[in-house]
């Protein structure tokens, strides 16, 4: 769904030949601004057709200039890594990040999902003027009604929404470079573990498929495996010994934390290959020089910052794929 074009300040300042700050202040309703000014900007408002943002009203309303920031748990390194960049590029655009993580396990009476719900409420009730969440739980229609109130990215999710904006590292493509890199490695028959059951995350399902396709484009059959992240070591390393002794010979997980696990499995000898996904940093050690696909979360972040900023001055939600690539290691 292509998110439709409306009037933004800018187009009102313009319109009005006047500041788009001094838009702002009409919108807002600030008592301190001249009549002929005011009538000015209203009439502009009338032709165009322009209706302040609710997002852009609640940013100019708190001014605290802080992006609160939700992520599942600080278990899976990524999310760290995404906390990292997100600081930076918000720090480079002169706004402060707070961040608020989940538990990787149920700990207490609420679901992960209701966790993340209180999480975000709690966030906007006076912390932060925007929110970007890390690979959400949240059911769309939840997302709109955040993205309703205040501006809203989601970062690891592909949404069809003009309220809250979207960013993500092609999951499709992801897939696809891990089966490149193992058949150009001589592998001829493949594996991919990820936690493909009834309830996968749409992630999970886009990058299996883009490893599937890729194979078999190049005729080399795949085993698609619902493995769990958190895999029960010796359950993991049954499952990849007969792997193994039926003919995989090269396998890629959905994250570095499951690829890690692989790696210590007595099996992963036989492998010509193995590939990670997310390239995070402990991977990279010369012990362990795990082939991984690079989300770029420096990319991601400064869309997720670029996206608010949109928002909070009441132009469209925007939603934007980032090219992921490759970054090549021992295996």
């Amino acid at each position: 769904m292509t998110a439709p074009i409306r009037p933004t300040q800018s187009d009102v300042a313009r319109e009005a030949g006047v500041s788009r700050a001094l838009v702002s202040l009409v919108v807002r309703g600030e008592p301190h601004v001249r009549p002929d000014k005011r009538a000015a900007v209203q009439e502009a408002i009338d032709r165009l057709g322009y209706r302040p943002h609710g997002a852009a009203a609640h940013l100019a309303g708190k001014r605290t200039q802080t992006i609160g920031v939700l992520v599942p748990n600080l278990v899976n390194p990524w999310f760290g890594m995404m906390i990292t960049s997100l600081q930076a590029a918000a720090e480079g655009a002169g706004l402060h990040v707070v961040f608020s993580a989940g538990t990787a396990g149920a700990t207490n009476a609420r679901s992960p999902r209701e966790d993340e719900a209180e999480r975000a409420r709690e966030m906007l009730s006076g912390r932060a003027d925007a929110l970007i969440l890390i690979s959400p739980r949240l059911p769309h229609e939840e997302l709109e009604s955040l993205g309703s109130t205040a501006p809203v990215c989601v970062i690891g999710r592909h949404l069809q929404s003009d309220r809250v904006s979207s960013v993500q590292s092609d999951p499709v493509r992801g897939g696809a470079l891990a089966a490149e890199h193992l058949i150009s490695r001589g592998a001829s028959s493949l594996a991919y573990l990820a936690p493909l059951g009834p309830d996968a995350e749409e992630v999970a399902v886009h990058r299996a498929d883009g490893f599937t396709s890729t194979a078999r484009r190049a005729r080399v059959p795949v085993r698609r495996q619902d493995v769990p992240i958190a895999a029960d070591p010796e359950e993991l390393a049954e499952r990849m010994a007969a792997l193994v002794r039926s003919g995989v010979d090269g396998a890629a997980v959905h994250n570095d934390q499951l690829a890690l696990a692989v790696l210590t499995t007595p099996a992963a000898d036989a492998l010509r290959g193995l590939v990670g996904y997310d390239a995070t940093p402990l991977t990279a050690f010369p012990s362990i020089a795990l082939t991984s696909i690079d989300q770029r979360s420096d990319v991601l972040a400064t869309g997720a910052i670029e996206a608010i900023d949109g928002l909070s001055q009441g132009r469209p939600a925007r939603h934007r794929t980032v090219a992921p690539s490759l970054r090549t290691g021992r295996t």
